[in-house]
């Protein structure tokens, strides 16, 4: 609903426009723009004084009281090489606190996701994954090229990659159909659920589970690939769209992964299957309704056994084959 702003802002910044632009169909008054210095900046204005969230080093914050009473949040950021984690953030903090027509409530959901979303910002130049984030990247990658290019574009699926950029979901595609990839050991008894959002969108459409069987393996294992490799199975599909692979050098830059780095040539995995649960009133899982405000950062864990009788076909969560025109 909102992506069209990701066009505008990025053209503002890439073109020097100096100015803000409300967003709209949305509860609260949000602006999005860039200030003199062509600094990407993002903003909130609300009736009641709001609180002054905490930022990373990278992002200044700037409360202030208008001539009417009312006050506004500013978040500028400083480091612009950043900017597509800042937008991603942006943008998601627009999603989460779309869907209520209370002012409160969506002011509530506007600073708990600032909240979870902030670490997309404290990134260093020398960020490297941990062993179990690059399992789940590699299967984020995998399942984008090997599954979903078998019903959608490429160029459609990169849009629908929004994952790196803090969405509670790995990919929300044009449909409403949205799915969230776990990287699974054939052994798994169960997996972790980093937030209520991520089983109980706040978006509408339809959510399924992809649970990719990922093993790590040695590089002489026929049939095995690493991060890198799969990347550049993404990058030749989008071969002739520079602005499709501009996209995804800024979905790696937002998760802060360097691809000149050994360690995402030197791990190599093997998938044997891809299991699919479909995400309905009967899957067991936490709903934003029945977890306190005062509550945050909730994780839990799923027994798989639990959801074996969920287990649903790749033709039940809308993946059939597309049609190719000559």
């Amino acid at each position: 609903m909102f992506e069209s702003l990701v066009q505008t802002w990025e053209e503002m910044l890439r073109t020097g426009e100096h100015g803000q632009r409300l967003i709209d169909h949305h509860p609260l008054r949000l602006y999005f723009g860039s200030d003199a210095g062509s600094r990407p900046l993002f903003f909130l204005i609300t009736a009641s004084k709001p609180q002054i969230p905490e930022m990373s080093s990278a992002v200044t914050v700037d409360r202030g009281e208008r001539h009417d009473g009312s006050w506004t949040i500013v978040l500028t950021l400083q480091d612009k090489l950043l900017a597509p984690a800042f937008i991603g953030m942006c943008l998601e903090m627009v999603r989460r606190s779309a869907n209520v027509t209370d002012e409160s409530l969506a002011l509530s959901q506007f600073f708990s996701a600032l909240n979870q979303l902030r670490s997309l910002l404290d990134l260093k130049p020398k960020h490297r994954l941990s062993l179990e984030q690059l399992r789940g990247l590699a299967a984020e990658v995998w399942f984008a090229t090997h599954v979903l290019f078998d019903s959608s574009a490429p160029s459609d699926v990169l849009v629908a990659w929004q994952g790196p950029y803090g969405a509670p979901q790995d990919f929300r595609l044009a449909s409403g159909q949205m799915f969230e990839v776990k990287a699974l050991h054939a052994g798994a008894r169960a997996f972790d659920v980093s937030s209520v959002e991520q089983l109980d969108p706040t978006t509408k459409g339809t959510l399924a589970l992809a649970a990719v069987v990922l093993e790590d393996a040695s590089s002489a294992t026929s049939g095995t690939f690493t991060l890198l490799t799969v990347l550049e199975t993404f990058r030749t599909a989008l071969i002739g769209d520079r602005k499709s692979l501009e996209g995804l050098d800024h979905r790696l830059s937002a998760l802060g992964v360097e691809t000149n780095d050994d360690f995402y040539a030197n791990h190599h995995f093997i998938v044997s299957g891809v299991r699919f649960f479909d995400v309905t009133n009967e899957f067991p899982r936490l709903l934003r309704e029945d977890v306190p405000l005062a509550l945050e950062n909730v994780t839990y864990r799923v027994r798989l056994a639990g959801i074996s009788q969920l287990e649903v076909g790749r033709d039940v969560v809308g993946l059939g084959k597309r049609e190719v025109k000559a």
